[in-house]
Order: C-alpha cells, then sequence, then structure tokens
C-alpha cells in the first residue's frame, strides 16, 4: 500500500485506497509519466475514476499537460467534478475544471430542445453569424475575445470552480449569456476538461473544438471512461443515412416555400433510392458501391453542385423554421464522397410506422480508422471500464499502439456474490423484442422491490 507522503504526490483525495485501487493508482502514474497508453479492465466498485483522475491530474500539473475525460453518462461528469473538489480542498492544488455535454443541451434559445442534432447545429451558426443570439453576443465580441462583461463572468465562475454543467448553465442564465461558450472560455485554462467521447473523436467537431480551446493533441492525457462502449460509439459517430422518408419531407418543404425547381431534383433522388432496393424483401438489404448511387445522378447533376444548391436552400428554409430536411440529405451526400477503406455502403427496404421505406447508408466497420490517430497521437490515453474483456480485442478494435494491458480483479468478496437464473427470460439474439424486455424488467423489478 503507498504511503501517504506517495498518497499527496498523485493527489489522491480519500484516507482509504483500495487494494486494487492502489494498484491502478500507481499504474495509471507510470503510463503516463512514459506517455504510454493502458488498456484497463477494472470491475464496477473498484475506484477508477479516482485512482485515474488524481495521477492524471498530477502529471498535467507537473508537465504542463491537459487532462480530457471522457465519458458518455452525464452522472459520470458529477462524479469527477466531486473527485476534483475533494482534490481541492485536502491539498489546495490548481483543480480547474470544466463540464461540458452537447452544445444544444446548453443552449438557453427556447425551442432548441426540439432541434434534431444537425438541424440545431445550422440554426446555431444562422443566428451567430447574423448576430441574432443575444446570449452569444453578451460574452463573445468574436470567435477569439470575450467581451468585458463575459470576462467578468468568467472570472466570477472560475472563483467558484470546480463548477458542475448544470451551475454554468444556471449563472449563464441569470448572465443572459452562453453556457457553450462560457464553457470553452473555461476549458482554454481549465487542466481537466470532461465532455463526451465526440468532442475529442468526431471527424469535424473534434478538431474544432481543439482549435477553439487552443489545446494540441499531443498535449493531452485523456481519460476514456466506459471505453467498452468507444468503438460503438465511434461506428455511429462516422456513419450516414438517407431515407426515402427523408425525401419526402424535403418534397413537402420545398413546395412549402416555392422551391419548385428542387422538387423534381428530390423525387429523382426518391427514385434512384427506389431502382437501388428493387428485389428486395422487406428487411433485406445489400452492398452496393459508391459510383451505382452517384453516377446516375451525374449524368443529370453536378454532385458538388447538388450539395452545393441544397445547402444554400436549406440555409434559406432555416430562417423561417429552424430546420430543413434539405440539409440532413446534403449533408449525406456529403459523407457519401468518404473513404471506402473501413466503410460499407448498403442499401436496405425496411417497415416502417406506415408503409415500407428504403435507406441508403455509408456506414463504419472498423472504429480504428477514426480512433487510431487520435489515440496514438496524445500524450497518454487511458482506456478503462468494468467490461474491457479481452482487453486485446479492444486493442485491436480501437487501433491502440504501445499500450499496456491490465485485467484487475473484482474488489468484492465472491461470498458476497448472489447468482439467480431466471427460466422466465431470455436475453438470446433471435428472441429479443420489446415483449421480452418489458418481461426482464418486471422480472428485475418484483426481485428488487422484494
Amino acid at each position: 500500500m503507498i504511503s501517504d507522503e506517495r498518497k499527496k504526490e498523485l493527489l489522491f483525495p480519500f484516507d482509504v485506497v483500495r487494494d486494487e485501487q492502489n494498484k491502478l493508482l500507481l499504474l495509471t502514474d507510470a503510463c503516463i509519466k512514459s506517455k504510454r497508453n493502458l488498456l484497463v479492465h477494472a470491475p464496477t466498485g473498484l475506484g477508477k475514476t479516482a485512482a485515474t483522475l488524481a495521477p492524471a491530474l498530477h502529471q498535467a500539473i507537473e508537465q504542463d499537460k491537459t487532462v480530457l475525460f471522457l465519458t458518455s453518462r452525464h452522472t459520470q461528469h458529477q462524479i469527477a467534478i466531486d473527485t476534483l473538489k475533494a482534490i481541492k480542498q485536502k491539498y489546495n492544488v490548481d483543480a480547474s475544471a470544466v463540464s461540458i455535454i452537447g452544445k444544444k443541451w446548453m443552449c438557453t434559445q427556447p425551442g432548441v430542445d426540439k432541434l434534431y442534432s444537425g438541424d440545431f447545429a445550422d440554426y446555431c451558426k444562422k443566428l451567430r453569424e447574423e448576430k441574432k443570439c443575444n446570449f452569444y453576443t453578451n460574452i463573445r465580441q468574436n470567435m477569439t475575445k470575450l467581451t468585458v462583461n463575459g470576462t467578468n463572468a468568467l472570472k466570477v465562475i472560475n472563483s467558484r470552480g470546480p463548477l458542475s454543467t448544470e451551475e454554468v448553465i444556471d449563472h449563464c442564465r441569470l448572465q443572459e449569456m452562453c453556457p457553450y461558450e462560457m464553457s470553452l472560455a473555461m476549458a482554454t485554462k481549465a487542466k481537466v476538461i470532461i465532455t463526451d467521447y465526440y468532442y475529442l473523436f468526431h471527424p469535424n467537431i473534434g478538431d474544432n473544438f481543439l482549435t477553439r480551446i487552443g489545446k494540441e493533441m499531443e498535449n493531452l492525457i485523456v481519460i476514456v471512461d466506459e471505453a467498452h462502449n468507444l468503438p460503438y460509439r465511434l461506428k455511429d459517430l462516422a456513419s450516414e443515412f438517407l431515407t426515402t422518408t427523408v425525401i419526402q419531407r424535403a418534397m413537402k418543404e420545398a413546395k412549402k416555400y416555392g422551391y419548385d425547381n428542387t422538387l423534381q431534383t428530390l423525387q429523382e433522388l426518391k427514385d434512384l433510392l427506389e431502382t437501388l432496393a428493387q428485389g428486395l424483401a422487406i428487411g433485406k438489404e445489400k452492398t452496393i458501391s459508391r459510383q451505382v448511387f452517384e453516377n446516375p445522378l451525374n449524368d443529370s447533376y453536378d454532385f458538388d453542385q447538388l450539395i452545393e444548391d441544397f445547402n444554400a436552400i436549406a440555409d434559406a428554409i432555416r430562417e423561417l423554421q429552424k430546420t430543413s430536411y434539405l440539409g440532413s440529405i446534403a449533408n449525406f451526400l456529403e459523407k457519401w464522397q468518404g473513404q471506402d477503406d473501413g466503410f460499407v455502403r448498403i442499401v436496405s427496404y425496411k417497415k416502417g410506422m406506415r408503409e415500407p421505406f428504403v435507406s441508403l447508408s455509408y456506414r463504419c466497420l472498423d472504429p480504428s480508422v477514426v480512433s487510431s490517430d487520435v489515440i496514438n497521437g496524445t500524450h497518454s490515453t487511458i482506456l478503462m471500464s468494468g467490461t474491457l474483456l479481452p482487453t486485446q480485442m479492444y486493442k485491436s478494435l480501437l487501433g491502440v499502439e504501445d499500450v499496456q494491458e491490465v485485467a484487475f480483479k473484482n474488489p468484492f468478496p465472491k461470498k458476497n456474490r448472489i447468482n439467480l437464473v431466471v427460466p422466465k427470460t431470455t436475453t438470446k439474439f433471435t428472441q429479443r423484442s420489446e415483449t421480452q424486455y418489458k418481461n426482464i424488467a418486471t422480472q428485475i423489478s418484483q426481485m428488487t422491490n422484494k
């Protein structure tokens, strides 16, 4: 067990260090110090957050780095903030931190919670460019400079930190300032940034985020919480879909606002998707090439010009109703031109709520095409989860190099565990359904209520 002096050096904020937690604490410090990556299977209850965040902050202070704590769970944001508060209180060190969730969920403009993420991004951009968002103009003169009031508000918030996202939103709402922009301003000086996976791994958002907060990839110490989710999240982030349903909604949109010339183009696009799906039964799919979709469109249109036209009309429509299905189509067409390596293009015929529809997708199959350069470009990345076995599989899936793989034992005695077999339900893939899920939930509820 480490000494009190070593515990102080590593900024561990609690009086007792558990046996397995002690090993993770030292291992995390050693890996960061030697600029190596770490892949950790550590069962729930071991105390992973404190065992990784404390030494990461220690090394960030020592080496002038920034800790990026990535998690898909909002509750984990609060646990990380509470850990940093405990560190600051116990050792009086610079534990400055900011918790950032999705920009849409931090926005205080009325009605934005009903927008799709892509539509929100375009709506927000439009308001900022036209200086119609008071929350933004109250805090920023431009992308790089705060207003006087924004600078003063930032000083007040920093003096009270570390704060949760909700606390920052509440403070900014009172000041009529944008919570997201305030959080970005906080992030430029923060030693720890707690946020979602996509702020680092999203192909477009990641680079822009680091540029906005003035951070270089090689100066980041990254902790990925619940890392078993990362491969699936990355595949979703890199995939795009277009359906005949979306095209039909775009046609209604174009007709509503008088874009009659666009109606014909959209009808041809819908006809093309239906042609590609000919012969498919409902629930079936097949792979296609990039050219099979692109070439028929290029016969009548310039593909790049088509994207520009859709984007321009979408911008005009968002002036009137915030959202635009044409913008979603333009986004898909842009992504469709992406690389083939690690991706597949699929046309599907699916059962809809009212009628069947065709779906065309550009799907990421290999998450390492998104993650490998990012993970291996950081100072050090710690990937941890209670379900990260076999570690070799996740190393391969994510393309992690120069990595130490460790599996820790369950910290709880086996005698404390109760194993129950419930023959009334099953998780077998072929029997999964809404009814089965409800049965499982009912059985769990009945047991816990006892």
